[in-house]
């Protein structure tokens, strides 16, 4: 089964990703972080832009709801030595409980009280 949330401190790898309803958020292998509209098609709707681009190529990339301070972070990883780069999508969110696709298709930070507290993209 796939996985529809986030944690604090889990993260999404290359080629896996976040399914719900009809939507989903993928962690490409590529470097970059996609919502696409649809379980089979390729029409996106947001896109955090880390393809491709100098170190963010390759399979090491990951997406990380960081544990500490709630903040969601692209990381590319070469595998050969230290972190090559890192893009933060949202500012640190102290009261962060977990981050999911929305059936409208936006990435949502909420609380422990289901509060949303940061939302990405324009949904579908």
């Amino acid at each position: 089964m796939e996985k529809s949330v986030l944690l604090p401190g889990e993260s999404l790898k290359a080629g896996k990703r976040l399914v719900v309803g009809n939507n989903r958020l993928e962690m490409q292998g590529d470097g970059n972080l996609v919502i696409y509209c649809g379980l089979t098609g390729m029409k996106s709707s947001w896109a955090s832009n880390t393809s491709s681009k100098g170190n963010w190529a390759g399979k090491g990339n990951w997406l990380s709801f960081d544990k500490a301070d709630g903040s969601l972070v692209v990381y590319a990883d070469s595998g050969r030595g230290p972190l090559l780069k890192k893009k933060t999508l949202t500012g640190s969110l102290s009261d962060a409980a977990k981050v999911t696709l929305n059936s409208d298709g936006k990435l949502v930070t909420l609380d422990s009280k289901g509060r949303a507290l940061k939302r990405t993209g324009k949904g579908c």
